[in-house]
């Protein structure tokens, strides 16, 4: 994480009497439409130990005065920070922000397009609280459709192909990770790590816009066990202006996902872990864009296998029939 050249204008700065074990930072950018039932998801916590920090990442709508109107009326509970000059500095470096300035233990991540279920930061204090071992704890979230007059699919809570309620092998666990499932990732509002351990590994990388918070569990993961939990404790909004949807529509998930594969396949060779399970999937993964040539000439080999195959199976009834006359 770098230093604190973006200390940021921060509102609300009273003083608080009581140190909050859970610092939940949002990061945003023109969210006016999602902003406030992000925070109110936040504010029906069952768990009231809690601070809320909203970085605002240079946002030209009206989504920054929705922030000042929540940390004015809930000074001490509710901040607000901005990078210098109100710039745009990316999620990355937004999030850095915010977990700098936390004063909490635990920190846990909202998008400002998604929400909190009442009992999560209850459920998940307790887990970490009972396994000081663990360094973060995360379960299935709901892909939420229904939040729509007229939904197009049917809202589904993720299922993991992994053991649950436990703390799964770290290299199985990556493994899952570097799939080609999204299904199977930790989503931001599904997770609760200590504060000590995101600064550890230095934060989200911030000259990673995409795929970034994908790469930070991986970086928690080579320093501390995870607990992966059965429990849904949020719900992640599907909508056409999500980053994956924007990516998906302009073609460019695919090249994102190359780049997050050599992000993760440099971090496990900085550790020694090219013999691993995780190291052999990004290998498959990576292997046809780095032998073109040899990926072109096995499909023209597989092209021609096929061919044959059907040229066969089409003689077959020809031949029958020459014998039978």
């Amino acid at each position: 994480m770098s230093g604190d050249s973006v200390a940021g204008r921060e509102v609300s700065a009273t003083h608080i009497a009581q140190k909050p074990l859970v610092s939940t930072v949002v990061a945003f950018l023109n969210a006016e439409k999602y902003l406030a039932e992000a925070i109110e998801s936040v504010l029906a916590q069952t768990y009231d130990n809690w601070e809320l920090i909203l970085v605002d990442d240079g946002s030209t709508d009206g989504s920054t005065q929705i922030a000042f109107r929540y940390a004015g009326h809930y000074q001490g509970k509710i901040r607000y920070l901005d990078h210098p000059n109100h710039q745009n500095r990316g999620k990355s470096v937004s999030r850095n922000l915010g977990v700098r300035h936390a004063h909490g233990e635990y920190i846990a991540l909202l998008d400002a397009d998604d929400v909190l279920l009442p009992y999560k930061m209850e459920q998940q204090v307790e887990i970490l609280e009972s396994h000081p071992e663990v360094g973060m704890v995360y379960g299935p979230v709901e892909e939420w459709f229904s939040w729509k007059e007229d939904p197009e699919e049917s809202d589904k809570i993720q299922k993991f192909p992994l053991p649950q309620d436990c703390i799964p092998e770290a290299d199985a666990l990556r493994s899952v990770w570097v799939g080609n499932n999204p299904r199977c990732l930790p989503a931001t509002n599904g997770t609760l790590l200590r504060r000590r351990l995101a600064l550890s590994v230095g934060g989200f990388d911030e000259d990673f816009r995409n795929f970034e918070d994908m790469v930070f569990w991986v970086k928690v993961s080579l320093e501390a066990p995870i607990f992966v939990s059965s429990h849904c404790w949020g719900r992640y909004r599907q909508h056409a202006e999500s980053s994956t949807a924007v990516q998906l529509r302009d073609g460019m998930l695919g090249a994102k996902r190359l780049q997050y594969l050599e992000r993760v396949e440099a971090l496990l060779a900085a550790h020694g872990l090219q013999q691993s399970k995780t190291w052999d999937s990004i290998q498959q993964q990576l292997w046809p864009s780095r032998h073109p040539i040899k990926m072109r000439a096995l499909e023209v080999f597989y092209a021609l296998r096929r061919w044959v195959r059907q040229l066969r199976l089409r003689m077959i009834p020809r031949r029958k029939s020459q014998k039978a006359l």
